[in-house]
């Protein structure tokens, strides 16, 4: 799927993806926390998902347009900034999906 924006939801099927998935809660991680992160985590809150930065995997244009996004994201769904830890724990406790595949 190629990405067309900043915000990850614009002009591609990825709502569409995610909803014939039924997922509701997304990862979100990028080199540019203050531009793409920030716009895809804002798409993901305006579409109802539920979303969780993964605080290791992000960097910005400097570290005061980081923090600023990283502020502004916690404004809009609270505490859902997240180490890499806390989510790999979270997540090891959530029943697997099948793929289909036989791998």
């Amino acid at each position: 799927m190629k990405k067309r924006r900043y915000n990850c939801f614009h002009n591609t099927g990825l709502m569409h993806s995610f909803l014939a998935f039924d997922i509701d809660t997304i990862l979100v991680a990028g080199a540019m926390m203050n531009v793409c992160v920030h716009h895809t985590a804002q798409g993901a809150h305006e579409r109802d998902f539920v979303f969780r930065v993964v605080e290791e995997y992000t960097a910005g244009t400097s570290q005061s347009p980081h923090d600023a996004a990283l502020e502004m994201l916690d404004y809009l769904q609270s505490g859902r900034v997240h180490s890499l830890t806390s989510v790999t724990t979270v997540s090891k406790g959530l029943p697997r999906q099948s793929s289909g595949r036989e791998d």
